[in-house]
């Protein structure tokens, strides 16, 4: 609770502060349920906030996703540096609506940029990030076999912003590359004892701007399958994203999640604010 309340104080500050220079409207993303910059699902090569090379950028960011069986919120800040570094964290809180499962799990990011721009020159922007996450409640994954409560995630992401994209709106490509192990962003832990690989995943996110403050658009998630009888399918969402300012953003989205842990069909909504300065 303290920690919400931390947040909601740090997006009511934000919204409240000035970021009328810096980087173009948008750019910072809308802030993913693991942390940093990025769509609702997945990271982007973008940093968070809007610091340009000389300025730091500071984002908090409460999201809330509710599918047929299972809530999952998350409740996370994230540093921008100089346009270059990112560091973030963040917590989920994963809960079955019997409330026969609780679980909690802590996300430590980092995400620099290796080279170009997203919006300016010819090549797209590429960054690198990690993410350790960290299991509080264990007893749900150490049932189900999992080989470790703890795990890193690294991922290669690229992005491209076209300002005069199809139907001459602004429009953003991003694509990831995902190494990974984690059953369920990890919420069930990492790997199992008969198969402790990581795999090589794939993510895109694509967004067009349809008024200058209001985007559209969706993202794909490939996700493992570790565990044995319990399957974990991809996950996809449709999103609509509104920025009033540069300092709040706005997301609301429609969930496609698949089974999680042996529960199926789990569609839902997703709500997220984001604010920044």
């Amino acid at each position: 609770m303290k920690y919400r309340l931390a947040t909601v104080a740090l997006i009511i500050v934000g919204s409240l502060g000035h970021a009328d220079n810096g980087k173009i409207l948008a750019t910072s993303g809308v802030g993913p349920i693991e942390g940093g910059a990025g769509g609702g699902i997945i990271p982007w090569a973008m940093l968070s906030g809007y610091a340009t090379r000389d300025e730091v950028g500071l984002s908090a960011t409460m999201s809330e996703a509710d599918v047929k069986d299972y809530t999952l919120s998350s409740h996370g800040v994230a540093l921008g540096l100089y346009d270059r570094v990112e560091t973030s964290f963040s917590q989920l809180r994963f809960q079955n609506k019997t409330n026969s499962v609780d679980i909690k799990q802590n996300i430590l990011g980092i995400k620099t940029r290796l080279y170009g721009d997203a919006l300016y020159g010819t090549w797209p922007q590429f960054s690198l990030g990690l993410q350790h996450k960290s299991l509080l409640d264990k007893a749900v994954a150490n049932s189900l076999g999992a080989r470790d409560t703890k795990g890193t995630d690294i991922y290669l992401s690229t992005a491209k912003i076209w300002l005069a994209g199809p139907l001459m709106r602004t429009a953003l490509l991003n694509a990831n590359l995902r190494y990974s192990k984690a059953n369920q962003l990890g919420l069930l832990g990492y790997g199992t004892k008969s198969s402790d690989h990581a795999d090589i995943l794939f993510e895109v996110a694509a967004a067009l701007f349809i008024h200058r403050r209001i985007a559209v658009g969706l993202e794909y998630r490939e996700k493992p399958d570790n565990i044995n009888n319990v399957k974990e399918e991809d996950w996809q969402d449709v999103f609509i994203a509104y920025f009033p300012s540069k300092s709040l953003s706005i997301t609301l989205a429609y969930l496609q999640l698949g089974e999680i842990a042996t529960l199926k069909d789990q569609t839902g909504t997703y709500f997220s604010i984001q604010g920044s300065f």
